[in-house]
């Protein structure tokens, strides 16, 4: 929508909404019917513009935005694993069958592993522009805000394998991965940005573009401190919030010069040079540190592999002892 609120405003507003929801019965590498898991989800988008008019020589431009993403991934087939006489330690029925692999001829059912999951995330901008014409010169300058809020849950039916389909029937399984107790988080990452740029025209076939930009960028935190890193004065794990554990990583701040040339050599127009040189700096995403939230205590991650590969016989009645370790 677009409309002329005044002589000078003119505003701008978008919406857009999405919806989304399949069954995926093989993408998470399952070959037997049955399992697989089902996925709803919405998007949102919006976003306003606001553009003023103060004289011929000034305006100004507001802008907002929203961004959202909700989805869920859930497991097709849910089971009671203590009635099947598996013991994973998790203390919810019903929940997926551990996803399990008979690397023999290749089958995969249950699980699938990771899952239960669902991910939230929400994205909000304001910015600023001011433009200000002045003889040969275009200047600008303003700022803007970001907020990211990461919203994510993870269960874990845990993830066997076999070496072969005897080795299935009698219990000789060849590896274990499993993540007790669930991975959740609730990041959030914001971000202050201001800029000023001037456009000056050095005769009639030269323009020169100098600019300045300046990024704080604080440490991103986790509503619920569920973040735990390894300490290594102590060497041990810490849990955010304590023992001097205080910030994901240190606030970041930088200075961003660019320049930029415009030339045509030939005057007409038909021949154009540029050259451009700048600084710039870039705020990564939540995915550097949100795997913090998946150690222990909050967390305990199991892997577990057969010392040897087993002989499997029709007689065969003893288990392959296996070893598990602990990250």
């Amino acid at each position: 929508m677009r409309t002329n609120l005044r002589q000078n405003d003119d505003l701008h507003v978008y919406y857009a909404f999405q919806r989304d929801g399949r069954h995926e019965p093989n993408a998470q590498g399952n070959t037997v019917p049955g399992f697989g898991d089902s996925r709803g989800g919405h998007r949102q988008v919006l976003t306003v513009n606001e553009s003023h008019v103060f004289s011929q020589a000034l305006v100004n431009e507001v802008r907002a935005g929203y961004n959202r993403i909700s989805i869920s991934f859930n497991p097709t087939t849910l089971v009671d694993t203590a009635a099947l006489g598996i013991n994973l330690g998790q203390t919810q029925n019903p929940v997926a069958l551990p996803q399990i692999t008979i690397t023999g001829p290749g089958l995969n059912f249950g699980g699938p592993a990771g899952f239960p999951s669902a991910r939230e995330v929400t994205t909000t901008q304001i910015g600023d522009t001011a433009t200000y014409l002045h003889g040969n010169q275009i200047i600008k300058f303003g700022g803007e805000f970001r907020r990211v809020k990461h919203n994510s849950n993870n269960g874990d039916p845990g993830n066997f394998t076999y070496p072969s389909v005897a080795a299935f029937q009698q219990g000789f399984g060849s590896a274990l991965t499993l993540t007790l107790g669930g991975l959740s988080y609730n990041a959030y990452v914001n971000a202050f940005g201001a800029f000023v740029q001037d456009s000056v025209s050095l005769g009639s076939n030269v323009k020169l573009d100098i600019g300045l930009r300046y990024d704080y960028l604080p440490s991103p935190t986790e509503g619920d401190d569920k973040l735990v890193a390894f300490d290594p004065s102590s060497s041990s794990l810490a849990r955010i919030g304590s023992n001097g554990f205080t910030q994901v990583t240190k606030n970041g701040s930088d200075f961003q010069p660019r320049v930029g040339v415009i030339w045509n050599p030939t005057g007409d127009g038909k021949l154009v040079v540029r050259g451009a040189y700048a600084v710039m700096v870039n705020q990564s995403n939540t995915g550097y540190f949100v795997g913090e939230a998946n150690n222990p205590p909050l967390t305990t991650p199991l892997s577990g592999q057969a010392a040897a590969q087993p002989r499997v016989t029709s007689s065969s009645t003893t288990p392959l002892a296996a070893r598990a370790r602990r990250p």
